[in-house]
């Protein structure tokens, strides 16, 4: 169930963070848990349930149309009569308390959203199977470093 929900999460990025889209991304939820169920008593395995569901969904174009949302040229969203576009603006993530770092590649913001979780994880997964926590603390200021160079390449600052 976990990878439907985070399938629409990923699906629903595009658009704008409304009452509508909400309720339908809600709604689509609820739709698709419930043929899920209903797969699973049918006796289909937990994976083919899953890709069964995610079939069915439809593309992004179709769950816009569907809202009422318009497409623009360059593959964002938008209401009706209104100037912002969803989806095609840039990723904001936080780079300290006076400046922001925006990302126009998605996947190098994805990534930047989960950096230092992921970093952490790493931090603890090789500390606690080596025992080796006078050396594993070298992760941190390499981090750092690799997360300073990803800003300078793929970044752009804004105040």
């Amino acid at each position: 169930m976990e990878t439907i929900k985070n399938y629409l999460d990923a699906l629903f990025l595009k658009l704008p963070d409304t009452y509508e889209v909400r309720n339908a991304k809600k709604d689509l939820l609820a739709l698709s848990e419930d043929k899920y169920e209903e797969l699973m008593r049918e006796g289909m395995a937990e994976h083919e349930a899953v890709g069964r569901v995610i079939s069915d969904f439809g593309n992004l174009d179709e769950i816009a149309a569907d809202l009422g949302l318009e497409k623009t040229a360059d593959g964002s969203f938008r209401a009706p009569g209104s100037n912002e576009n969803y989806g095609g603006k840039k990723e904001k993530h936080s780079k300290d308390d006076d400046d922001e770092v925006y990302y126009k590649n998605k996947t190098v913001a994805a990534v930047m959203d989960v950096y230092w979780q992921t970093i952490t994880c790493i931090y603890l997964i090789w500390s606690f199977i080596t025992f080796n926590w006078g050396i594993t603390w070298i992760i941190w200021p390499v981090a750092a470093i690799v997360k300073t160079i990803i800003e300078n390449i793929w970044g752009e600052e804004r105040e």
